[in-house]
């Protein structure tokens, strides 16, 4: 019994501390990654430490896994998230949300290093836009022509030797993608690669839309590469999304590509087929969007009482961390 009561109490102060740091480092990384997998209705599979891909979707005869990232005009590629799909006959994808709250509140750690964290209340201010659903194998070919561009801008000697410049950055593709079999091959081995040692590449939301409807500057650079044009099909669907502000009721969009559209396709269906009582998830979302811009205005009101704290309300608290993590009800304190 003894035995017992003690193991309880040690879940109960694990979940305390859960809960006070969900209270201090909220993110928007995090809220943008419970946002798709509300709107998906896949599931987070990371490690305690956070590692891994960030959501999976079952429901399909092989998982499909989603990378997902959040940006106010683009996001960063890391090589080493290319690690996910090697030898493996699942589908990856890459899940941009666009930002469109514009908040601004920065913390800056010991070592000195700037984080962009909220408190939970604050959190609910969070609003995200245009959503873009590309195959991983598309985001490499962006990450390796990208990444040549930015070796051969560097690259005083090159520009003297080649004539020209597009031939100066089909010589360093092949180095960025020997860089990337390497990072690749340390992972295989079981190897950690530290953080500072991670290459990255910037992919804003413009270049992706370009990508996904096969148009624009950026589309016409990436096609005339062989490797780019083996692998582009340019299967693609764009249905509107949730509400960017739902107090504004403007609409966003959900760009998807693939290689044929037997997953796009799916995803489509399932995002605007009305259940039993005529709702889709898209509606359902914006039900949750509500829900948190009318919480966020009661909690305001709230503060407004003098010694009044969340602590005193049990249902409120309840009902801010589910709603903080994109759900719309209000079950398990802690599930």
């Amino acid at each position: 019994m003894d035995g017992e009561y003690y193991q309880q109490r040690g879940i109960d102060y694990k979940q305390e501390a859960l809960f006070k740091s969900l209270m201090e480092h909220e993110k928007i990384s995090e809220s943008a990654e419970n946002y798709v997998r509300a709107l998906l209705k896949s599931r987070d599979i990371r490690d305690r430490n956070g590692h891994g891909i960030d959501s999976i979707d079952t429901s399909f005869t092989l998982p499909i896994y989603y990378e997902i990232k959040t940006g106010l005009n683009d996001v960063k590629i890391f090589d080493t998230q290319f690690h996910y799909q090697y030898g493996k006959a699942n589908r990856y994808y890459v899940v941009m949300v666009k930002r469109e709250d514009g908040l601004q509140n920065y913390r800056k750690t010991k070592t000195g290093k700037v984080l962009n964290v909220f408190s939970l209340d604050e959190s609910l201010l969070f609003n995200f836009g245009d959503i873009c659903i590309l195959p991983l194998e598309i985001v490499k070919e962006h990450y390796i022509i990208q990444g040549a561009k930015n070796l051969a801008n560097t690259d005083k000697e090159g520009i003297k030797k080649y004539k020209k410049f597009s031939d100066l950055v089909r010589a360093k593709r092949k180095e960025v993608r020997n860089y990337i079999e390497r990072i690749v091959e340390r992972q295989k081995n079981g190897k950690q690669i530290p953080h500072e040692e991670r290459e990255n590449v910037a992919l804003s939301f413009n270049q992706a839309k370009q990508i996904i409807v096969g148009c624009g500057e950026h589309f016409n650079l990436l096609k005339r590469f062989n490797s780019f044009k083996e692998i582009y099909k340019n299967d693609f669907i764009i249905i509107p999304g949730p509400y960017r502000d739902y107090d504004k009721k403007t609409m966003s969009n959900i760009f998807l590509l693939d290689f044929d559209n037997l997953v796009i396709g799916e995803i489509a269906r399932k995002l605007t087929q009305e259940n039993f009582h005529g709702k889709n998830r898209i509606y359902e979302l914006n039900e949750i969007k509500k829900q948190r811009l009318e919480l966020y205005k009661e909690l305001e009101e709230k503060k407004k009482e003098f010694g009044w704290g969340i602590e005193q309300e049990p249902n409120l608290e309840k009902r801010l961390i589910s709603l903080s993590k994109w759900q719309g009800d209000m079950g398990p304190l802690f599930s």
